[in-house]
């Protein structure tokens, strides 16, 4: 599929609806999605599509991201783990650890 030059794999959002998505007004959604259930492929995509700014605002605001994911962001953008909303989420939710 592709979002306004964002090439991803269909089966990342095989449940929304892809004329409603931007891929700047929906950036946070995109991001998270892609690195919870995305492939190499889609992740190296998104890197490359977003700015590392633009990275940042996502996933520091996402309530969904993923352990495994968060770590990884934190280290591939230089972020405390502190400043993801999610991170205080965690234990409160298993679903968000990393497995």
């Amino acid at each position: 599929m592709n979002i306004q030059g964002l090439i991803l794999q269909d089966k990342i959002l095989w449940d929304a609806d892809l004329s409603l998505l931007d891929a700047y007004e929906h950036k946070t959604y995109l991001v998270s999605r892609v690195l919870s259930r995305g492939g190499l492929e889609d992740i190296k995509a998104v890197l490359k599509f977003y700015t590392d700014e633009e990275l940042k605002e996502a996933v520091v605001t996402s309530n969904t991201l993923t352990e495994k994911s968060m770590y990884f962001m934190s280290r591939y953008l230089n972020i405390d783990l502190k400043q993801f909303r999610c991170y205080n989420l965690i234990p409160q939710n298993p679903f968000l650890s990393a497995h």
